[in-house]
């Protein structure tokens, strides 16, 4: 024994914690462990969640538990042997905990007892190494399973599952039974070891009050709030994401949903089997047929399949459900189709050992938490939620039905090969409500039969809405940007500024052959789409921040989508890049719709209206250029057409106001753009934007052609008139 020499004491303590560093720096689930207890929350470990799954169950238990079989310990990892108390603390609540507490308490304490009122010196050494070894053990458990120690793999004694553990336990209680019959006033035993004895009383009064004291702030101080917080851990994909508390998760399953409507009303998503059918005549009316009737539960019904995959998303198969880069309505207004609000937050995820950050979505379930504390049903959901869970989509069906049908005819007659994807958009430039978007060819495969094909889905990389979310270099489209942050920057002198052109590829890079030489002001250059002038204009007078906040405000992404503000100046003062993004190049990517904003801010006198998809949405206008700045560039565009790179579309009966763009790629085919919009003739505009990718140096412009045809679709459904 070195109870009383210290060098002794203080040594084993540093073998100890020699021990711990060598296998944390050894043994890769050590190390996870120290990142999930110092951060719970936030870590970058593989399983990470672990204790918050240990912290979710108790905070779910809250004062009183859920009720004895009325828990779900199986949505803890181990709920039967690392976490058994949190599976007691989510049934049985706050007093449960303290009562098992309390038990343990009386066990070790009268172990203690026990131990000093040992026959013999041996009897009082085995009673105080089973007391002091079972005690160590419940701490450790306990401890990890509060959150102060880190999680270790002992077990809380005749709680955890296992064989040995239980018998072994047993036949401690028996041995300590059995010193308990033969107890005697050994007053050596006393007087040599009373002060370690009331150590151990006190440790274990200490101890457990500071589990009893956590159990307080983590059942009643924080229960609301760790109930339904997320953490942040590295899940099966290798990427960092958000996971949630499954017991809130399980409740928002339950709730039945809504139906999701065009902005005419027709069902474009619903689980009700009769609504289809009350709809037939309007199905048929556009092209559609009806769908086959299931006796699923909670199957959701999508009359147009594939037509809307990329705006609506799929309940059923949940293929790209979580995927960033779709609209899928069906999961990102999901809370709104419940009958609540879980007000999503963009969030910044960064990851150290990718050395990259992505973006990410986090939610507030605190609308759901009555469901958790009371236990509500379908039968009182009312009391909780909206009564009103259907929502209508700013989409207009039948005109995104005709529009698909012609895409598809005219690419055919256009020569397109399937390589050659087309996506388009449509802005209602006053409201800012997007009345369709296309993606052809149509993701068909989502709704095959076939369920290899539907796996093959889940796992294809190039299945996203390249409409909406930013995917290529816009070329000459985005000079319509730069001219607007040239008016920004300069005001009406804007007009008047000139750059000189001399055609040497060496020293001008990025010049086009066929662009004017010469003097060239802003007219001429948005007409004949000169790449040095707004090249010069973007490195020269307009500045990185200027370009920076106008691409931020129509969502363009300049080299990664979640840099910020700073991140985004810097990139564009690194080599040749603002350079290059002035007229749509280097590290500047776009979608359709994205450029179909900045043209409908210049056909709506300079006043940007933020597009929405549903139509309660409101959103504040931003006010870019004036009105005459606006008519100056809408000018400008409208001669692109009549006598500029555009004059394919000259002789169209509309008046189109448009901008041509080539995004050149080395070593690949380049991606042609048009964006345009044209009067509706009710006082407003439609802008358009479509890029057909992959489609070579061809002379003629197939996205010029197939916004002709989408025009064609407009006026067909009365959007034109």
């Amino acid at each position: 024994i070195v109870r009383k020499h210290w060098i002794g004491v203080s040594g084993g303590f540093l073998g100890l914690i020699g021990g711990f560093w060598l296998m944390f720096m050894l043994f890769p689930r050590v190390g996870a462990r120290i990142k999930m207890w110092l951060s719970p929350w936030d870590n970058d470990a593989f399983g990470g969640s672990h204790l918050a799954h240990s912290l979710w169950g108790m905070s779910s238990g809250g004062w009183l538990g859920l009720g004895l079989g009325d828990g779900n310990p199986n949505y803890m990892p181990s709920a039967h042997t690392d976490l058994v108390i949190s599976a007691v603390g989510e049934e049985m609540g706050f007093w449960g905990v303290i009562l098992v507490l309390g038990l343990y308490g009386f066990l070790f304490l009268r172990g203690i007892w026990i131990a000093r009122n040992a026959e013999t010196r041996f009897g009082f050494f085995l009673a105080t190494g089973i007391v002091l070894s079972s005690f160590i053990q419940l701490f450790l458990i306990a401890g990890g399973t509060f959150g102060i120690l880190p999680l270790s793999g002992v077990v809380a004694p005749f709680m955890s599952y296992g064989k040995v553990s239980i018998v072994l336990h047993f036949i401690f209680m028996g041995i300590l039974m059995q010193l308990s019959a033969k107890t005697h006033d050994n007053q050596s035993i006393k007087e040599d070891f009373a002060t370690p004895m009331k150590v151990a009383q006190w440790a274990v009064v200490v101890c457990l009050s500071l589990l009893a004291f956590r159990a307080v702030w983590v059942q009643l101080i924080k229960a609301d709030e760790w109930a339904i917080r997320p953490t942040l851990v590295r899940q099966g994909d290798g990427l960092r994401g958000f996971e949630y508390n499954p017991r809130i998760l399980s409740i928002r399953d339950k709730l039945p949903i809504g139906t999701i409507y065009d902005r005419n009303g027709i069902p474009l998503a619903t689980s009700d089997s009769t609504l289809i059918r009350k709809f037939a005549k309007e199905y048929r009316k556009i092209g559609i047929a009806m769908p086959a009737p299931s006796a699923e539960r909670g199957y959701r019904y999508y009359p147009f399949k594939s037509l809307l995959f990329y705006q609506l998303g799929d309940w059923n198969s949940r293929v790209k459900w979580n995927a960033p880069n779709g609209l899928y309505a069906e999961n990102r207004y999901l809370s709104l189709l419940r009958g609540y609000t879980n007000r999503p937050q963009d969030y910044i995820i960064n990851d150290a050992k990718r050395d990259t950050s992505y973006a990410g979505t986090w939610y507030d379930y605190r609308p759901l938490l009555p469901f958790l504390r009371h236990q509500a049903d379908s039968t009182n959901m009312d009391k909780y939620l909206n009564k009103n869970r259907d929502i209508y989509m700013t989409l207009d069906v039948a005109f995104q039905q005709k529009m698909a049908e012609d895409v598809q005819f005219k690419a055919k007659q256009l020569g397109l090969r399937s390589n050659q994807r087309v996506a388009a958009a449509v802005i209602h430039a006053a409201s800012g409500d997007v009345l369709a978007t296309l993606n052809f060819p149509l993701p068909t495969q989502v709704y095959s039969d076939i369920a290899d094909s539907i796996d093959a889905a889940r796992s294809n990389r190039s299945l996203f809405d390249r409409a909406v979310y930013a995917d290529k270099a816009p070329g000459s489209t985005a000079k319509i940007i730069t001219a607007l942050a040239l008016f920004q920057k300069m005001g009406d002198q804007a007009k008047t500024v000139t750059e000189r052109v001399t055609g040497n590829k060496k020293l001008e890079i990025g010049y086009r052959g066929g662009e004017p030489l010469g003097n060239v002001n802003l007219e001429k250059a948005i007409i004949h789409s000169s790449n040095i002038f707004f090249a010069k204009t973007a490195s020269t007078k307009i500045g990185p921040q200027v370009m920076t906040d106008i691409f931020s405000l129509f969502e363009l992404t300049v080299q990664n989508q979640v840099f910020n503000r700073d991140q985004k100046i810097q990139a564009l003062y690194g080599g040749k890049n603002l350079w290059q993004s002035g007229f749509g190049q280097g590290i500047l990517v776009a979608s359709p719709l994205q450029i179909a904003r900045a043209a409908a801010t210049v056909a709506n006198g300079g006043l940007y209206m933020p597009t929405r998809w549903l139509k309660s949405e409101t959103n504040a206008p931003v006010r870019v250029v004036n009105a005459a700045q606006a008519q100056f560039i809408g000018d400008a565009m409208r001669n692109v057409v009549t006598r500029g790179t555009a004059k394919q579309a000259a002789g169209n009966p509309f008046k189109i106001h448009g901008k041509t763009g080539t995004a050149e790629q080395d070593n690949h085919a380049d991606h042609k753009w048009f964006v345009s919009y044209v009067p509706d003739g009710k006082g407003s505009h439609l802008a358009i934007c479509v890029v057909v990718m992959d489609n070579g140096n061809t002379r003629s412009s197939p996205a010029i052609s197939l916004t002709e045809t989408i025009l064609q679709s407009a006026k067909a459904t009365g959007w034109i008139r």
